[in-house]
């Protein structure tokens, strides 16, 4: 699941039909870092020159080349980086103010919608990172387990781990409801479940016996 995100959030293309105001873009992975050479840079400028400035449509046009070119990291280095460079091409090919307020508008939008995927992914890369440095405090509570299926009814009330109102239950779903309602933070848990598979089958090995194994 998150990896799906963090993939989602690297590549992501926002496109409608139905409504003007929406942008069309790849936003810029957070981690990328990305340096490009000047000549790189004014590559991208010169097409804005370039464009026909009839709406401001054509700022889709652009994306939608770079897009196609597998080049939106550059794309939106640009847009980021060169904010004043992109103002004087607008204001060259834009005589009217009228027309240079319309897609001074459109570009501060894809501005907007670069940096806010920015932030999300610098956020959403943050919380990858607690849930990396807490791993350890998952498996250590799949340590604490009991996984005698036979005699499993919690009444530890010392050990939360094995909480379950005193009824017999899955060592599984106890650890899984632990994290959900006592600890809340079932993310973390489903995260470790994840990335840590190998960890939690060398526990499994440890801890169950050959019979409860084949159960």
């Amino acid at each position: 699941m998150f990896s799906s995100i963090v993939n989602l959030l690297n590549g992501f293309y926002k496109n409608s039909s139905t409504k003007e105001s929406e942008e069309k873009l790849t936003l810029l992975s957070p981690q990328a870092n990305l340096q490009f050479d000047e000549t790189q840079v004014q590559s991208v400028l010169s097409d804005f020159e370039k464009l026909e400035f009839k709406d401001n449509k054509c700022f889709d046009k652009i994306a939608d080349d770079y897009e196609k070119k597998g080049k939106s990291s550059l794309f939106n280095y640009v847009i980021l980086n060169k904010r004043k460079e992109i103002i004087d091409i607008l204001d060259r090919n834009l005589p009217l103010l009228e027309e240079q307020e319309e897609f001074r508008k459109k570009y501060s939008q894809y501005v907007f919608q670069i940096d806010k995927g920015m932030s999300y992914g610098k956020e959403l890369q943050d919380r990858l990172q607690s849930f990396k440095d807490r791993a350890e405090e998952v498996l250590s509570d799949f340590e604490k387990l009991n996984f005698n299926f036979k005699d499993n009814k919690c009444q530890d009330s010392s050990d939360s781990v094995n909480y379950n109102n005193g009824r017999p239950a899955d060592p599984f779903d106890k650890i899984a409801n632990y994290y959900r309602r006592e600890k809340e933070s079932i993310f973390l848990f489903n995260y470790v479940v994840l990335s840590k598979q190998r960890e939690i089958m060398d526990i499994l090995d440890k801890k169950l016996t050959s019979k409860d194994q084949e159960e």
